[in-house]
């Protein structure tokens, strides 16, 4: 198991824990219906898949940006890739071990990403402690912008 590490804290992350960050960051930018795949046991190209709607391309794009720049802040994680910035009806964040998709609802129906990996685990939606832990970044960012404020 790959465990990355909260640059600010030394914190460890493992894949199903930035997964459920993810999903924390998402449900913040008030994306809704989220879903944690586990798909490494299906020899897929990426260990999890997190899907969330959103309501409209301008917050499937917001989606998109808040959990690409907190990633990069805190977790010094960066996209490999990022396709579907252009319509903003389906962005995924590809990171390698997870693939974040932001759909449109309607867009989401139209592909059936959970139909097509449906072999793959539910992973339980850990809702309490993601948001703990995204709240514990976003006030240490806030701490660091008021110390770096005061120099």
């Amino acid at each position: 198991m790959q465990v990355y590490e909260n640059t600010k804290k030394n914190e460890p992350f493992n894949g199903e824990k930035i997964a459920q960050l993810a999903v924390s960051i998402a449900t913040e930018k008030k994306a809704f219906s989220p879903v944690i795949l586990d798909i490494k046991s299906l020899g897929g190209c990426s260990d999890y898949f997190v899907i969330v709607s959103a309501n409209n391309p301008r917050q499937v794009s917001a989606v998109a940006e808040s959990i690409r720049s907190l990633f990069k802040k805190h977790l010094s994680l960066k996209p490999i890739q990022i396709d579907g910035l252009e319509t903003s009806s389906w962005v995924l964040l590809d990171y390698g071990f997870l693939f974040i998709h932001i759909f449109l609802e309607e867009t989401r129906t139209k592909y059936g990403l959970e139909e097509l990996w449906a072999k793959g685990l539910h992973v339980p939606l850990e809702e309490d402690d993601s948001h703990l832990v995204l709240q514990s970044l976003v006030n240490q960012s806030l701490a660091e912008n008021l110390v770096s404020a005061n120099d």
